[in-house]
């Protein structure tokens, strides 16, 4: 049997589990619930998304740390990191619950409307009677 490692087992831990899918890009499991990534596994690290009031409670307690990416911390977003595989099995309830914080997430309106990085088009000029119409050749 091959070494087991954190993404394969949270394959393993999440098989039964409906709705999800997941990926592996540039050494790192990525799972998702509706296109949305919940948790993530690097080799010896777990990320997961959750309500910042339940990363505060996670960091003061020193179960995590929050997640920077460059010089910005993600405020719903926690570190964790484990001496061993089996103490990560022991966090599949906070792996459930960032799985349905997303899903609520996803399921709330979104108050903002999607952005569109078009250029702001200028209004087309009327036509005038003295300009040529559409299909009327150009003299």
């Amino acid at each position: 049997m091959p070494d087991l490692d954190l993404g394969t087992l949270l394959i393993d831990l999440l098989a039964t589990t409906p709705g999800i899918t997941h990926e592996r890009v540039s050494g790192r499991f990525s799972f998702m619930t509706g296109g949305k990534v919940f948790v993530f596994a690097r080799p010896s690290q777990l990320s997961l998304k959750l309500p910042a009031d339940t990363i505060a409670k996670l960091v003061t307690e020193d179960r995590a740390t929050p997640l920077t990416l460059g010089k910005r911390t993600m405020k719903e977003w926690a570190v964790i990191t484990r001496p061993t595989l089996v103490e990560y099995a022991h966090e599949l309830p906070l792996i459930l619950a960032a799985k349905h914080f997303v899903e609520s997430e996803a399921a709330k309106p979104n108050p903002k409307p999607p952005s569109t990085k078009r250029k702001p088009t200028s209004p087309r000029p009327e036509l005038s009677s003295n300009s040529p119409q559409k299909g009327t050749p150009r003299l």
